[in-house]
């Protein structure tokens, strides 16, 4: 869907962004996750509570509790900013 959408000319937004890395995430994707993630702060938008749990989680599942913890910092980080 993300493809098809892309290939119709038509620009995710936060909301698309935030369900690919959720659903990434429910799969056990984590290079989905990841590219996702990127590709939605490449673009300026910012990642919602929801996109970071899912991030988080998907690390975290994948044993890869560095990338976990280096984005809670970053989520924690822009909690404190705003």
């Amino acid at each position: 869907m993300f493809m098809i959408m892309q290939a119709k000319g038509l620009e995710p937004d936060t909301i698309t962004y935030a369900s690919m890395t959720i659903s990434y995430g429910k799969l056990g994707l984590v290079d989905g996750v990841r590219r996702m993630f990127y590709k939605m702060k490449q673009k300026g938008f910012q990642p919602n509570e929801f996109t970071f749990k899912a991030v988080i989680d998907a690390y975290k599942s994948a044993g890869n509790f560095a990338l976990a913890r280096f984005v809670t910092q970053e989520r924690e980080f822009r909690e404190f900013m705003h």
